[in-house]
């Protein structure tokens, strides 16, 4: 299971849930190097979602969640929950462009149907 299909097609308290686009989940999931199945738990428990939960969801073990996790939050130096929120959340502060370059490419947008 791809983490973008779980942002294209998510459960209701993951609408509820998710701050992030699927563009800036991309962005942020690249930048700190996350495997597919850290960038899919990592996004799940964003959501708020249990480990039992996500493992239910993803269809594997909670043991496995939890060993996906331990190493998710070695990698990111990182060690509960609330160091992942702030960790994803400075990353997208960090990617996101100046004031002035979405200034300068709002302005070079056309509306729709002109050429």
């Amino acid at each position: 299971m791809d983490v973008l299909k779980t942002i294209d097609n998510p459960l209701p308290s993951e609408t509820e849930s998710s701050f992030l686009s699927r563009t800036d989940w991309r962005r942020i999931s690249v930048h700190l190097n996350l495997s597919q199945r850290e960038s899919e738990i990592a996004f799940l428990m964003l959501g708020e979602r249990t480990e039992s939960a996500i493992a239910h969801f993803l269809c594997i073990s909670p043991h496995t969640v939890h060993a996906h996790l331990e190493r998710l939050y070695r990698k990111l130096g990182i060690h509960q929950r609330y160091g992942l929120v702030a960790r994803v959340f400075r990353t997208y502060i960090e990617l996101k462009p100046e004031p002035a370059v979405r200034e300068r490419h709002a302005a070079t947008v056309r509306p729709a149907g002109q050429y």
